[in-house]
């Protein structure tokens, strides 16, 4: 017997000698329900039976750690429509658990600089600014200019306009500072009248085009998040589509990480055999991109709820 297929035997054992707690028992009961086996739960999330069996006894002993087992627990319940909410806390009473890493990101160097530091941030929110001070400064010119070019013709003598007369019909004088009615009739406009009118109407427009730019939303898309875990050393690079490095270091022996980043994520893996790796508490089957000298390279995103893995 092989030393892996004596660690699950003794898994199994310690599982059988362990009382499931709620959570477990639980998706038990949904599981026979709905008269699915422990087969059928281990294919639909694409996990060994062994661990289905562990989880449906609340054994810990040689599953991985518990961020990985609330991804399980959380797939598991949704399978078997059982409360993730309930199931979840259920877990986190019974094994108390945090999210930590000895690790942290390396810094990027100032050459690396991309649209996400803080200096272009900082840049890109004072170019938009500067923009709208010029739009409004320009609707407002405009619009004073005119009123400026009617005001001139304020003390001017109001010209006149002949119609030539048909037979039979005397000749006809228009003022040009006169209107047309609702009913066609001639009136007189007062030029005072007319400038004031004109002045709030282009005050009025400038500033609502102002408040329509300044209140539009930016609409930001919600980051992917990759947690990784090493059974033993490895070295990882990963690299969102921004371009930004999320992580490119050696991840020790036992340690968990998690990133934040936009897909498609640019990903390389030293030693790939020994990492376990999900996203968005999905998890990753790399197997086809892991090479003889054990290095994985490819191309990750995340669509309809699913991984999708491919060339880089």
């Amino acid at each position: 017997m092989s030393d892996t297929d004596k660690q699950q035997t003794s898994d199994l054992e310690n599982a059988e000698q362990h009382k499931p707690v709620a959570y477990a028992a639980e998706l038990v009961q949904a599981r026979k329900q709905k008269d699915l086996t422990v087969t059928d739960i281990a294919k639909e999330l694409n996990i060994t039976e062994n661990i289905v069996e562990m989880l449906e006894a609340s054994a810990t002993e040689g599953l991985p750690p518990a961020t990985f087992v609330q991804g399980y627990l959380r797939a598991y319940a949704r399978l078997v429509d059982v409360s993730v909410d309930r199931v979840l806390e259920d877990f986190s009473r019974a094994v108390p658990h945090k999210m930590e890493s000895d690790l942290d990101v390396r810094e990027r160097l100032p050459k690396q600089a991309t649209r996400h530091t803080p200096v272009i941030k900082s840049m890109t929110g004072i170019l938009i600014l500067l923009g709208i001070v010029v739009l409004g400064y320009g609707f407002y010119s405009y619009y004073s200019e005119r009123v400026d070019q009617l005001a001139t013709t304020e003390d001017r003598p109001a010209s006149s306009i002949a119609l030539a007369p048909s037979q039979g019909q005397q000749t006809s004088t228009i003022e040009q500072d006169a209107r047309l009615d609702e009913e066609g009739e001639l009136v007189r406009t007062d030029n005072n009248e007319m400038l004031d009118f004109l002045a709030t109407e282009s005050n009025d427009k400038v500033k609502q085009d102002i408040e329509a730019v300044v209140a539009a939303p930016a609409a930001l898309p919600e980051p992917d998040t990759i947690t990784l875990y090493a059974d033993r050393d490895s070295w990882i690079e990963i690299t969102d589509g921004a371009g930004k490095s999320l992580f490119y270091n050696m991840l020790r022996e036992g340690t968990e990480k998690t990133l934040e980043g936009f897909a498609p994520f640019q990903v390389f893996i030293g030693n790939a055999p020994v990492i376990t790796m999900q996203i968005n508490s999905v998890d990753i089957d790399m197997a086809r991109f892991i090479r003889s000298n054990n290095v994985a390279k490819f191309r990750l995103t995340f669509k309809d709820d699913k991984p999708v893995l491919g060339n880089r």
